[in-house]
C-alpha cells in the first residue's frame, strides 16, 4: 500500500518544509526558479525571520503562516500559499506587502533606508482569466508602461493552470510546483532529474508525514479553512437569496405601475376593459423579467467585486465569460 503524505500545499506543511535549517538551499533554490526571468542576479543566502510553528499559537486559527525572510541583498520576502479565495483578497495582498515594507524602518529613519519588497502568492484557484501560470506585478505609468520603482514586486501563481500545459522558459520551476499540488511518488523521480534540493524536499515530506503530531496540527488547520470557506459560501448564498427576493418584490411593483399606464393608454383606443387586462398582464411580465435581469446582473459585478471564483459566478448567475468581461468593462 501507497504511504500516505501530507499534502505540501497546506500552509503549515508548505512552511516546516521550507523553514527547516537543512532546506535553507531548496528554499533559495526555489526563490531563484521563481526569480529566474527577472534579470535580476541570484539570491545567494536567505534569512528567515519566522521559522518556527507554534502549536500552541495554532489554537488562534486565524494566524498567517507566511514565510519572511530576507535576502543577502537586504530585500525582504514575503512568501504565502493560499488555498481558497475570499472576499478582499487583492486588498489583504497589498497590504500585507505595506505592512511588510514599513516595518523596516526604525523610528528617526530615513525611507531611502528602505528595502525592495517583494510578496509572492502561490494560489490554488483562478485569479485572472488569462493563462499564464506566473504573474509579475509592479508600478508602472499606464501610457509609456515606464518603471515607477522596483520596490515593490508582487508574484501570483496560479497553480490550477499547470494543467494547461504553459511551461515555457519556466520548465524548472513547473517541477517544483507539480510537486506541490501533490504529484504521485512514482512522478517524483522524473520531476527531480537533476535536482538535488527538489529531491531532498521529497525526502523532507516523507520524513514529516510519519509524524504524528504533525499529521493533527496539519489535520486540524485543514478543517479550520474548510470551516472558514463553508462559512463564507454560505453568506454568499443567504446574500444571493435576499438579492433575488429584493428583486422579485421589486420587479412586480414595477410592473404594476407599468400594467397600469399602459392599460390606460391602450384602453383609450382598443377600450378601458381591455386595455387595462393586457396591460398589467404585459407590465407584471416585463417588469419581472427586468427586476430579475437587473439583479441577475448587480449579483454578478458584486461577486466580481469580491473576487469569487468565475466558475461559481458562471454557475450561479447563467452569464458566459464574454458576458461577464463586458460586464466588467461597464462598471
Amino acid at each position: 500500500m501507497q504511504e500516505k503524505l501530507l499534502d505540501p500545499k497546506l500552509d503549515i506543511v508548505f512552511k516546516k518544509l521550507f523553514c527547516l535549517p537543512e532546506n535553507r538551499q531548496a528554499l533559495l533554490k526555489f526563490l531563484n526558479l521563481i526569480f529566474a526571468n527577472r534579470a535580476m542576479p541570484l539570491i545567494e543566502d536567505v534569512i528567515i525571520q519566522n521559522p518556527q510553528i507554534d502549536g500552541e499559537a495554532l489554537k488562534n486559527k486565524s494566524i498567517a503562516l507566511d514565510i519572511y525572510a530576507k535576502t543577502s541583498l537586504g530585500e525582504s520576502l514575503n512568501i504565502e500559499i493560499q488555498l481558497n479565495n475570499h472576499r478582499g483578497l487583492l486588498e489583504r495582498i497589498l497590504f500585507y506587502w505595506s505592512r511588510q515594507y514599513g516595518s523596516q524602518l526604525q523610528s528617526g529613519e530615513e525611507y531611502q533606508h528602505l528595502q525592495r519588497t517583494v510578496s509572492i502568492f502561490l494560489l490554488d484557484f483562478h485569479l485572472t482569466n488569462h493563462h499564464e501560470l506566473h504573474s509579475v506585478y509592479q508600478v508602472l505609468e499606464i501610457e509609456r508602461y515606464e518603471l515607477l520603482t522596483d520596490q515593490l514586486e508582487i508574484h501570483v501563481i496560479e497553480l490550477p493552470k499547470l494543467s494547461s500545459g504553459s511551461r515555457g522558459r519556466e520548465q524548472t520551476l513547473w517541477n517544483w510546483l507539480q510537486f506541490l499540488c501533490g504529484s504521485s511518488k512514482e512522478d517524483w523521480e522524473r520531476l527531480s532529474i537533476n535536482d538535488v534540493e527538489l529531491r531532498k524536499v521529497m525526502s523532507t515530506l516523507e520524513s514529516i508525514s510519519k509524524d504524528r503530531e504533525m499529521w493533527l496540527l496539519a489535520e486540524s488547520r485543514k478543517k479550520w479553512l474548510h470551516d472558514q470557506a463553508a462559512m463564507r459560501a454560505t453568506g454568499y448564498e443567504e446574500g444571493k437569496e435576499a438579492g433575488i427576493e429584493a428583486g422579485r418584490t421589486q420587479g412586480i411593483a414595477e410592473g404594476r405601475v407599468e400594467g397600469k399606464i399602459e392599460g390606460k393608454i391602450e384602453g383609450k383606443i382598443e377600450g378601458k376593459i381591455e386595455g387595462k387586462i393586457e396591460g398589467k398582464i404585459e407590465g407584471k411580465i416585463e417588469g419581472k423579467i427586468e427586476g430579475a435581469q437587473e439583479k441577475n446582473r448587480e449579483i454578478a459585478i458584486g461577486m466580481m467585486n469580491e473576487g469569487v471564483a468565475l466558475e461559481i459566478i458562471i454557475k450561479l448567475t447563467g452569464y458566459s465569460v464574454e458576458e461577464l468581461a463586458q460586464l466588467q468593462q461597464q462598471k
